[in-house]
């Protein structure tokens, strides 16, 4: 699973506003794979049924133990809904105490500028993972 390509799940006005969300995980071990590729699998098909979601794509560097996720919704609110609830939110409250995000970062964008490239997500992520706000104009943030 090196890379999924973009699911677009609804097809906004290219002009319409959508909300993109990347995030960054790093797996303190190998072994750690297994489990989160599993529990991952499970929040990709929960993506299916999600209220507001646009697209989604993933990225995995599996011997880097490093995975990547872009997402782009209707707006925050959806964004956070998903994030809190069914799959995703159930897996990511029990994983609170093991793997959170390495960096998130979240900004508003045309519908037509989605997927983003994954140099683009990559810029974004090593800002965000640098705590500083990005000169783009990206909210980011650690993970930490």
């Amino acid at each position: 699973m090196p890379v999924t390509p973009w699911t677009s799940t609804a097809q906004p006005a290219p002009d319409a506003p959508v909300h993109v969300v990347v995030t960054e995980f790093r797996l303190p071990r190998l072994r750690d794979t297994l489990p989160f590729l599993r529990a991952t699998r499970e929040i990709t098909a929960s993506l299916r049924e999600a209220e507001g979601l646009v697209g989604y794509a993933l990225q995995a560097r599996i011997l880097r133990r490093t995975y990547r996720t872009v997402s782009a919704w209707r707006g925050p609110d959806d964004a956070r809904r998903f994030a809190r609830a069914g799959a995703h939110g159930r897996i990511a409250a029990a994983a609170r105490a093991g793997s959170q995000p390495k960096a998130v970062a979240r900004w508003d964008a045309p519908a037509s500028e989605t997927p983003p490239s994954w140099e683009r997500v990559e810029e974004v992520l090593t800002t965000a993972s640098s705590g500083v706000t990005s000169p783009t104009g990206a909210g980011v943030g650690s993970g930490r």
